[in-house]
C-alpha cells in the first residue's frame, strides 16, 4: 500500500510509535494474525488448484454431502 496526499502524489508516513507494552503486544499480535491468513489463502489455494474429483467426490460423503450434477470420470 502507497499513502497519497490529496493531489495523488505517493507520500511518506512516519514510523509507527508503539509507547507501551500494551499497543506492542497487539501489533505483534495482528502481525502475527496477518501472516496466519496470508499461510492460510496459500493453502487454501493450493488445495483448490490441486482438485481431484475422484478423491474430493469421497470427502464429500463423508461429511453428509449430496451431489446432484453428474460426475464425469
Amino acid at each position: 500500500m502507497v499513502a497519497k496526499d490529496d493531489s495523488g502524489t505517493p507520500v511518506s508516513v512516519p514510523e509507527l510509535e508503539l509507547s507501551t507494552h500494551h499497543e506492542m503486544r497487539n501489533f505483534v499480535t495482528a502481525i502475527r494474525r496477518s501472516k496466519i491468513r496470508k499461510e492460510a489463502q496459500v493453502k487454501l489455494q493450493r488445495d483448490y488448484d490441486a482438485f481431484i474429483p475422484k478423491e474430493d467426490f469421497a470427502l464429500l460423503n463423508e461429511h453428509r454431502c449430496v451431489v446432484t450434477f453428474e460426475k464425469n470420470d
